[in-house]
């Protein structure tokens, strides 16, 4: 087992990765010293697989157990479904002493945290990540939230989570195309690290799409590391440039065709698309040189993931209206690659370029 630590003074927590852990949970969990009572928030799909096993494992280390199980989704992931969670945590008697357990992908992590966060003004809780996606990225850096029909994660916070328990193992029931949404955030830290962790990516993409563990862990390693020092220095945002910030490369046109599509694209999905239009954006406008460029979309042409369509009056069209995504971009921000492992912000991009960009990625 490895650990990394998110270094937050009071407020520190270990990231634990390795193999076969979950029967020990209910064990770590007691030496943290967290609340007896514990709820675990899980999806029917994950619930399905490693609920029981979850909950045994609390129950034999003397925690009381309850357990809420939501449909799977991103449509999950709202004001209304965090409003039921917390009426049932009401109804259960529950109050501040008490640890919620996200068992699950970026959603389930994302939505018990915003639970975490707001009941009682805050209860501790820990994200058990059983996606590509949750293991190497969204469990990790307290940013918690839900969606609104107008924008992905618009209503959140920060929380940061008293333990990340991350079990490699729990990736072996992901279906591929979960892989491949997760390969979304991966890339984004080859291009955001730099060349030692490009190189890994492009020696390593075939044994990590095909579910190699040793891959798998030694990527999810870095990735972990690398968040865990961002995190540590720049817990909420606030720099403009060089800390958190950095990780957003793809996602301002990634998350806004994300929640165009009504989230038809998973997460990672969208990010993968949105890391072509905006590698291409950089190139357009002079920041990123050809070489970079053409390195860039190698490596994501690889995952083989592209621009999904819908029928549409037997004709196939985007899952959204492309003028709204160009609309919505006028005057977002972006974080554009400017060389492998430096990316800086750039707004204003002119709305023929914008639509050049999407072209580009259809």
């Amino acid at each position: 087992m490895k650990e990394i630590s998110v270094d937050l003074d009071e407020r520190s927590y270990p990231i634990r990765i390795g193999r076969g852990m979950l029967t020990s949970f209910g064990e770590v969990c007691k030496s943290f010293e967290l609340p007896q009572r514990a709820v675990v928030v899980t999806d029917s799909n994950v619930g399905r697989l490693y609920l029981r096993s979850v909950v045994n494992s609390l129950k034999h280390a003397g925690f009381a157990v309850e357990s809420i199980v939501i449909p799977h989704g991103e449509q999950q992931k709202s004001l209304r479904r965090a409003n039921s969670i917390i009426t049932r945590l009401l109804y259960l008697g529950l109050g501040k002493s008490t640890t919620l357990v996200a068992l699950g992908g970026g959603v389930i992590g994302d939505l018990t945290g915003f639970v975490a966060a707001t009941y009682g003004r805050g209860v501790p809780f820990v994200q058990v990540p059983t996606t590509l996606l949750a293991q190497a990225e969204s469990s990790i850096g307290g940013k918690v939230g839900v969606n609104h029909p107008r924008a992905k994660n618009a209503i959140g916070t920060f929380h940061q989570p008293k333990l990340v328990f991350t079990d490699i193992e729990l990736l072996r029931t992901i279906p591929k195309r979960e892989i491949v949404s997760g390969l979304g955030e991966v890339i984004k830290y080859g291009i955001v690290v730099g060349e030692v962790m490009m190189h890994f990516l492009e020696s390593h993409l075939d044994a990590i799409q095909r579910l190699d563990l040793d891959a798998v862990e030694e990527t999810i390693l870095r990735c972990a590391t690398f968040k865990a020092s961002l995190v540590s220095r720049d817990e909420r945002e606030t720099e403009s440039e060089g800390g958190r910030v950095v990780l957003n490369v793809g996602h301002a046109s990634g998350q806004t065709m994300e929640a165009l599509s009504n989230y038809r694209l998973r997460h990672g999905e969208a990010v993968l698309l949105g890391l072509r239009m905006e590698t291409f954006l950089a190139k357009q406008i002079g920041l990123l040189d050809a070489p970079s460029y053409t390195r860039i979309a190698s490596i994501l042409d690889r995952v083989g993931f592209d621009m999904p369509y819908i029928r549409v009056r037997k004709t196939l069209k985007p899952p959204f209206r492309p003028e709204r995504l160009i609309k919505n971009l006028l005057h977002a921000r972006f974080i554009l690659p400017d060389q492998i492992g430096r990316v800086v912000a750039r707004t204003c991009i002119p709305e023929d370029l914008l639509k050049k960009a999407f072209e580009s990625i259809c």
